[in-house]
C-alpha cells in the first residue's frame, strides 16, 4: 500500500468515526459531530509511546483540527502476522487504529464545545474530568495512568457509567458536564474570594491529582512600606471534583507544594513614572 493509499484508508476510517459520533450525539439534527474541519495524517517522528496527537491549525479562514497518527498503527494491519499466544488478531489492530483516531476526535469535540464556555483551560486536555468523562460517554478509550485513576477512583465516571447503561442522550449528559464546570468555576471564585490573592486554575496534562505548578511571590518595597502579592497556579486532575478544590489548595498553599517558586523583588522609585526591576529569582 503506497502513501496515497494509505492516506485514503485513514480518511475512510475516520469518515466512520465522525459519522458513528454524529448519530451517538445528534441523531435527529442535521449537523456534523464537529463544526470544524478535521484533517488526519500520519507522522513518522512520532515515538513508538506515542499512539497519536491532537493539535489545531488557526488562520485567518477559522480553525481546523488535525489528528495525526503514529504508521506503526496502520503498518501493524497490513504487515499482520497471528500471535496465538497472546491472542492478537488483524480485527485487534484496526480496533486499535479505530480507537486512537476516536479519542483525538473526542479532543477536538471537547475542545467545541467547553473552550468558549469556560475559563478554565484546558478543557480538552488528556486528564480534564470533561475530556474523560466525554471520552467513556462516547465509548472511547485511553491507555494514560491518569484514565486509569479515574476510572478507579472517580466519582463521575461511576455516574457516567449509569448515565451509559440507562442509555442516556448526549443533550443529558452535556447538562452534567455544564452543570459540572459550573461547580468548578464557582468554587474557584469562592477561593480567590477567600486568599484575596490570585489563584489560577487550568486542567491538567497528565496528573490525577491536583498538581501545584507553581507559586510566584512578589515583594515590592517603596516609601510608603513594603507588600507582597503571592500568585497561584493549579492544575485539576482526572479525579478531581469540584468539592476537592478549596481543601486541596488551602494545604498546597499551607505546604508550599509547588514544583516551581519564585520569587521577584520590586524597588518602586517615583522617576519618570518608571518601575525598576532589580531582583528575580527562583528556586
Amino acid at each position: 500500500m503506497n502513501k496515497k493509499e494509505r492516506q485514503a484508508y485513514l480518511q475512510e476510517l475516520l469518515n466512520k468515526e465522525l459519522e458513528e459520533l454524529r448519530v451517538k450525539c445528534f441523531p435527529w439534527k442535521r449537523r456534523d459531530f464537529l463544526l470544524n474541519k478535521v484533517a488526519i495524517e500520519e507522522d513518522y517522528k512520532l515515538d513508538d509511546e506515542t499512539s497519536g496527537q491532537y493539535q489545531t491549525i488557526e488562520n485567518d479562514k477559522g480553525m481546523t483540527h488535525k489528528i495525526t497518527l503514529n504508521p506503526i498503527l496502520l503498518t501493524s494491519i497490513l504487515n499482520y502476522k497471528w500471535i496465538g499466544q497472546y491472542c492478537l488478531n488483524k480485527r485487534y489492530y484496526k480496533r486499535r487504529l479505530q480507537q486512537t483516531i476516536r479519542h483525538e476526535l473526542v479532543h477536538a469535540f471537547v475542545r467545541e464545545e467547553w473552550e468558549k464556555l469556560t475559563d478554565i483551560e484546558g478543557v480538552y486536555r488528556d486528564a480534564s474530568p470533561i475530556f474523560l468523562a466525554t471520552l467513556k460517554f462516547l465509548k472511547g478509550v485511553s491507555h494514560h495512568d491518569a484514565c486509569e485513576d479515574f476510572t478507579r477512583k472517580s466519582e463521575l465516571y461511576l455516574k457516567v457509567l449509569d448515565m451509559s447503561f440507562e442509555n442516556k442522550k448526549y443533550e443529558e449528559f452535556r447538562l452534567e458536564m455544564l452543570k459540572l464546570i459550573l461547580e468548578y468555576e464557582k468554587e474557584i471564585r469562592d477561593i480567590n474570594v477567600e486568599n484575596k490573592n490570585s489563584t489560577k486554575f487550568e486542567f491538567s496534562y497528565r496528573n490525577s491529582g491536583l498538581l501545584g505548578t507553581w507559586n510566584t511571590t512578589t515583594r515590592i518595597t517603596g516609601r510608603e512600606g513594603k507588600m507582597d502579592i503571592n500568585t497561584y497556579n493549579f492544575q485539576i486532575g482526572s479525579r478531581i471534583l469540584p468539592g476537592d478544590l478549596k481543601r486541596l489548595t488551602h494545604r498546597k498553599i499551607n505546604n508550599g507544594n509547588f514544583e516551581l517558586k519564585q520569587e521577584e523583588k520590586y524597588y518602586c522609585f517615583n522617576k519618570d513614572k518608571v518601575v525598576k526591576v532589580w531582583e528575580k529569582k527562583n528556586y
